[in-house]
């Protein structure tokens, strides 16, 4: 059984690039781009409602989360990371993460993932935590946050298991996490207060 607390991310290194899942899949990671349109359109079609709830924390329609997707690929303060495999012969988008800079000058970033049901527990949020983490220190950003709803207990073991600081603390129904980044000269920072989402990876 895999044990997350094994996993330790690397935060220097290539943020595109190919890379290779638990169960030995190569695949590769890119941000989003403009013609990804349909690719998107099916990826959000192969999640589950269940799946789309725990990320939007409540019922939203796949439009809207496209729609949310695209607007967020052209944000100047965030980044948008999608995961692509070609296991059937052809290129197909199974994950995606985001980031969104808390302000432009912001020292925090909120991150959010999403993960097609025959993908999930492969491996695929982890690497694009580790590679959404090396894009964030590559542009000054001192730590990532997100909002987990505690029964998405995957998203929580991959937070806890990724090897770099780390707060957490209970909301209503839902965890904060705070994962701090290696700054200048590879120190991290103190960790500060716990801070909440900025609300602003979110589809209406």
């Amino acid at each position: 059984m895999f044990d997350p607390s094994t996993v330790r991310l690397t935060v220097t290194g290539p943020v595109e690039g190919p890379t290779t899942l638990r169960d030995g899949e190569n695949v590769v990671i890119r941000p989003v781009r403009d013609d990804d349109r349909e690719g998107l359109r099916e990826f959000v079609a192969g999640v589950s409602d269940g799946a789309l709830a725990r990320r939007y924390f409540g019922a939203v329609r796949p439009e809207r989360v496209l729609e949310s997707i695209l607007a967020g690929a052209h944000d100047p303060d965030g980044l948008s990371l999608v995961m692509e495999s070609r296991s059937d012969g052809r290129p197909r988008l199974v994950a995606l993460a985001e980031y969104r800079r808390d302000g432009p000058t912001s020292p925090g970033a909120e991150a959010a993932f999403l993960v097609t049901e025959s993908y999930q527990g492969r491996g695929c949020a982890t690497l694009l935590l580790e590679r959404l983490a090396r894009a964030a220190v590559g542009h000054g950003i001192v730590f990532l946050h997100a909002i987990v709803l505690s029964e998405n207990f995957a998203m929580v073991d991959v937070f806890r298991g990724c090897g770099l600081p780390l707060e957490e603390r209970w909301g209503t129904d839902a965890l904060h996490f705070r994962i701090y980044l290696p700054i200048g000269g590879g120190a991290v920072p103190r960790p500060l207060a716990a801070g909440t989402s900025s609300g602003r990876i979110v589809a209406r």
